[in-house]
């Protein structure tokens, strides 16, 4: 959820781990005041961006695609922990109870992959959980035995060893003392990792893969920890110079495969700067000449539908990548000026986490007749809006970014009673909104029976309860209301043969009928 709601219920600090699958980083980083990193300055002024309203729709728009979480959403589950996304009260509880059934299905063996363990023991770390038991299996220690066999098979990547050191970086994770794991030491690791370092100031995912821009800014949000290390702060600036130098007009990097800026690369690279404490809106090797800068490319990213982010400018849909890495990247940065833990730093796990419990405000609606056949509105940004005659659904749809919605509905009986309820993310459920369906069908024009010279009523039938008006020419003659047999009759003066007579019928509503024209007979 978003909007005035979201605003609200996020007092917290945002912060966001939503990565691809080599993309976590976390690491034990000590929280410094983002004011101190600010005496870099630009000859030219960094865009003022929304950023918080994309950070705010992105997290509605993944939240809704995940309302059950379970082994294989660590990503998710680590992104609305640490943003202090305010979650359903047993959404975490859904994906612990998901994980340990799996766990104990597998025996503790939940993969062969050193990352998808660095994912698991990161998001248990994010919602205070303990991964050293997870249904009596130490995970920790899983991912160090998986980390020798990679090893042992010679498939061990510098991908590996980040993941592997974002992980136990989240809490101070260290097998490193017991003799078999005492090779896989943090100094180690961080040497491992610097040493690779391409001449240009790149990084490699693996060094036979060649260096690419995210794998540079993702070793270098693995490094930050670090940096006290002259070597190691030199690697994360000459890194940090390389990346400068790519950047592109529109503050962001060009990707072959999306044929544009890619939003998971600047991602990426907002996520290393804030880890290092460098400022993206204000060090000059980061803002262009025409005051694009990273977070303004990547909010240019969104969609205005959903919320979500899309991979491609072009692209007409959002996709779950891009905003998990996106969402990540502008909760980084958020912690980042408000002078809060990094996103990595998980020492304020238990506090981080909050829950939504409130309801959305009462939806609002235009007025109905029984001709509506479409109801307009305001509701919640991203909840679900539904719109009930009595027990029956008439109609549901999810109200905009822009907090706005609107239903389809078939037209309704005049005098029925609709209500429109707001259901947010969290399953709370707003008040119902109340509406009256007015009634704008007008009467059926009254049948009338023969009315002679020596008539002194009009008679027919009409619809039930209206009023119905006999008149000569301009002037009213007579008037009646129609019984709760649809008859009517009309006391009236004699007239002469021939004269012309209108009739017609006036609802409760006030909507008047076709005439019906009578002419006076002889006999």
């Amino acid at each position: 959820m978003y909007k005035s709601k979201w605003v609200r219920k996020w007092a917290a600090p945002i912060g966001m781990a939503s990565l691809l699958a080599f993309s976590q980083l976390p690491g034990q980083l000590s929280t410094v005041n983002a004011a101190e990193n600010t005496s870099a300055t630009v000859q030219v002024p960094a865009k003022d961006v929304s950023y918080k309203n994309v950070l705010n729709s992105t997290a509605a728009f993944l939240l809704q695609q995940v309302p059950n979480p379970s082994f294989g959403d660590e990503d998710y589950v680590t992104d609305f922990a640490r943003a202090s996304v305010p979650v359903p009260s047993k959404y975490y509880e859904t994906y612990y109870n998901n994980l340990v059934k799996e766990v104990k299905s597998k025996d503790g063996k939940i993969s062969e992959d050193v990352g998808k363990y660095s994912k698991v023991i990161i998001a248990l770390t994010a919602i205070n959980k303990d991964p050293r038991n997870i249904g009596g299996y130490d995970l920790v220690k899983s991912m160090y035995d998986t980390y020798l066999a990679t090893e042992k098979a010679e498939k061990l990547t510098n991908g590996n060893k980040f993941h592997f050191l974002n992980a136990i970086d989240t809490k101070n994770y260290d097998l490193s003392t017991e003799s078999k794991y005492a090779e896989i030491t943090r100094t180690k690791l961080v040497n491992d990792l610097v040493k690779d370092q391409f001449e240009d100031g790149s990084f490699a995912w693996a060094l036979d893969y060649g260096s690419d821009k995210d794998s540079t800014s993702m070793t270098a949000t693995a490094l930050a920890p670090y940096t006290k290390d002259d070597k190691v702060k030199a690697a994360v600036e000459k890194a940090n110079d390389y990346l400068g130098k790519e950047l592109g007009e529109q503050g962001g990097f060009y990707s072959e495969w999306a044929k544009g800026d890619s939003p998971e690369t600047v991602s990426q690279f907002i996520i290393n700067l804030t880890s290092n404490q460098t400022n993206p809106k204000t060090d000059p090797r980061f803002v262009k000449g025409n005051g694009n800068w990273a977070v303004s490319n990547l909010v240019s990213f969104v969609d205005s539908a959903t919320g979500g982010l899309k991979s491609g400018l072009s692209l007409k849909i959002p996709n779950l990548m891009s905003s998990d890495q996106g969402l990540r990247a502008l909760a980084a940065y958020d912690r980042f000026v408000k002078g809060k833990n990094r996103i990595y730093d998980m020492s304020d796990a238990a506090e981080s986490l909050k829950f939504d419990i409130t309801a959305p405000e009462v939806a609002t609606a235009n007025k109905v007749s029984d001709q509506t056949t479409i109801v307009k509105g305001k509701a919640e940004a991203g909840a679900k809006v539904t719109i009930y005659n009595g027990s029956k659904l008439l109609a549901s749809t999810t109200a905009s970014t822009k907090g706005t919605y609107s239903l389809t509905i078939k037209k309704q009986k005049a005098n029925s009673t609709l209500k429109i309820y707001v259901t947010d993310a969290s399953k709370n459920k707003s008040k119902a909104f109340t509406l009256k369906v007015a009634d704008k069908t007008a009467p059926k024009a009254p049948s009338v029976k023969k009315v002679t010279k020596s008539t002194n009523k009009v008679t027919g039938t009409a619809e039930k309860g209206a009023k119905v008006y006999v008149l000569k020419g301009k002037t009213s003659i007579g008037k009646g209301t129609v019984n709760s047999k649809g008859q009517f009759t009309v006391k009236i003066k004699n007239q002469k043969a021939n004269t012309k007579l209108t009739v017609y019928a006036k609802d409760k509503a006030g909507n008047k009928s076709n005439v019906t024209k009578v002419t006076v007979k002889t006999k």
